[in-house]
């Protein structure tokens, strides 16, 4: 229920095309990460976010390009796909397409993941190093994993991200915000949306000024466009809950884009839940029945659990002869 109400909150703000007055481009990009993040299966390419410098070598081949003479590579279009633009190498220019199809941790927490070019359909594993500012990767030649290591690599990308001042000084995001969630990461600086599901653009935002419950950031998509200043109201529900509401973006950064408690009213609230929950108490205790009469199909019990007050469980079944049709256990 909980999920279907937050669909219909998303798809409401959805109905808005971005170039409404009603709707900014960031609350449209949201929109689409949240609802597209509880429907789609993980199939990003992260941490390949935004756009890089290329340098690249095929492994006993003198086939290279080299950093800072022009190949380049981005998912900007789409999170799931990395564009790459092979120019000045060792080999003559072309341009290259990967689908990003899935990734997954093994138990040393090295991060592995499945390409296919676009182009020949063929399938690569790969292994990521993430690094200050580069991020490694090294491909198999082929879809096999099993014996993937930087020296067996059939041929390695190094993606160089550069450092673009911002036109702020930063701040910090509290402590009591920060955190990782099912749908964003806080730090210190910055709120990246996380990029779990297929296709969603990639964004994050940048502290500016905190005030209590609020922050005003700066958010832009990681390929660098700028989407403008606004405010994020946060509210913690639980140690395992977070929600938060956001303003429309501005051009320029004023502290009454944060304080005007009116804009408030008619906008959603948006929910993030920790990756590593711990039980908490629902607060509620005893059994609950919808009332029954004969103009409803479907009637519910709730029960919360006495001896662990971190469960409850609810029943749905129809309300003219009984019969259960669905039971659910929760945390």
């Amino acid at each position: 229920m909980q999920r279907k109400l937050k669909r219909i909150a998303i798809e409401r703000l959805m109905t808005s095309r971005p170039d409404s007055m009603a709707v900014s481009r960031y609350q449209w990009l949201l929109a689409e990460n949240l609802l597209r993040s509880s429907d789609e299966e993980a199939a990003s390419c992260s941490p390949i976010d935004g756009r890089f410098e290329v340098s690249y070598r095929m492994n006993d081949a003198a086939l290279s390009c080299e950093s800072g003479e022009g190949s380049t590579a981005n998912n900007c279009i789409s999170s799931n796909k990395i564009h790459v633009q092979f120019r000045n190498c060792s080999f003559p220019d072309f341009d290259m397409t990967l689908r990003c199809v899935g990734s997954w941790r093994d138990k040393k927490n090295q991060q592995y993941f499945i390409v296919q070019n676009e182009e020949n359909e063929d399938y690569r594993c790969g292994i990521i190093i993430d690094e200050t500012n580069v991020r490694k990767l090294y491909f198999a030649n082929d879809s096999s994993c099993s014996s993937l290591s930087m020296k067996s690599a059939f041929d390695s990308y190094y993606f160089h991200s550069g450092t673009i001042a911002k036109p702020f000084a930063p701040c910090a995001f509290p402590v009591w915000m920060r955190g990782e969630f099912d749908s964003m990461k806080v730090s210190s600086h910055e709120l990246q949306y996380l990029q779990h599901h297929v296709g969603a653009v990639p964004l994050i935002s940048h502290c500016v000024q905190t005030f209590d419950d609020r922050v005003m950031v700066f958010s832009e998509t990681k390929c660098g466009e700028p989407l403008g200043y606004h405010c994020l109201l946060f509210n913690a529900r639980s140690q395992n809950l977070i929600e938060f509401k956001t303003s429309i973006p501005t051009d320029k950064s004023n502290i009454s884009i944060c304080t005007n408690n009116t804009q408030w009213e008619s906008v959603p609230w948006f929910s993030s839940v920790v990756l590593n929950t711990s039980p908490y108490p629902c607060g509620i205790f005893g059994s609950f029945s919808t009332s029954k009469n004969k103009d409803q199909d479907y009637c519910y019990d709730i029960v919360f659990d006495c001896d662990e007050p971190s469960k409850m469980s609810i029943s749905a079944y129809h309300c003219d002869d009984g019969s259960i049709f669905d039971c659910e256990p929760f945390l």
